[in-house]
């Protein structure tokens, strides 16, 4: 079987053409370049080149006869080529746009690799427990601060999910916060129990593992029907 390793190869011409279009980006923005942009004109920047992105993906279909109900036509290969090089061309702004280099691309990309490859020798199975309920980013993803359990909340009793973006979760007193299962005779998950009458032992999670808490992280509290509503 391949390995990430295989897979992944990086080529001194890539390095090439992203220093070329850097350099046009940075003519077209008047001597800046993309990642020196403000917050708000950034922003904007970003947001039109993932669109004429999907644009130009949609006109590399239309080279090829991806319609099942339609009579299967040859791919007009040259054109093709061409579409895909616009995708690229407008992808390659969007790494600009945070100054990701190849090499830092590239890597990204042979690890994601050597994860999805782990997934499918095990099944692919789709586990939501891995996920913050509020964000919905993998909590092992790259940049990620959510938290199965987050400090103490306002009411100072209960230990919560915490979400980078939306600050503490309230997760129910009869779930488990790193699986989320309802605790009961079939769960061997453990709450969050007394030692004495200074100490609580942190929740346990099958899954998880100890649900101790992330240092020096303070957030107000939002329960899950407020970020839904």
């Amino acid at each position: 079987m391949a390995t990430a390793e295989h897979v992944i190869k990086l080529d001194p011409y890539f390095i090439t053409v992203h220093t070329m279009q850097a350099m046009f980006q940075q003519r077209l923005l008047a001597g800046d370049l993309p990642h020196q942009l403000g917050a708000t004109e950034k922003a904007a920047y970003v947001r039109e080149q993932a669109l004429a992105l999907t644009v130009e993906v949609g006109e590399a279909l239309n080279e090829i006869g991806w319609k099942s109900w339609a009579k299967p036509r040859p791919t007009n290969r040259p054109a093709y080529v061409e579409e895909l090089a616009d995708v690229f061309i407008f992808f390659m702004n969007m790494m600009l746009v945070e100054d990701v280099r190849p090499t830092e691309l590239l890597n990204a990309v042979k690890d994601k690799i050597a994860v999805n490859i782990k997934r499918q020798d095990k099944g692919y199975v789709i586990d939501h427990t891995t996920k913050c309920p509020g964000c919905k980013r993998s909590y092992n993803g790259a940049g990620v601060l959510c938290a199965r359990v987050a400090p103490i909340n306002a009411n100072g009793k209960r230990k919560d999910r915490w979400c980078m973006d939306h600050g503490h979760i309230e997760v129910p007193e009869d779930r488990c916060p790193g699986c989320n299962a309802t605790y009961g005779p079939d769960v061997k998950c453990t709450p969050e129990t007394p030692v004495d009458d200074d100490t609580m032992r942190a929740p346990w999670c099958v899954t998880a593992g100890w649900q101790s808490p992330p240092p020096g992280i303070k957030k107000t509290v939002r329960t899950s029907d407020e970020m839904l509503g």
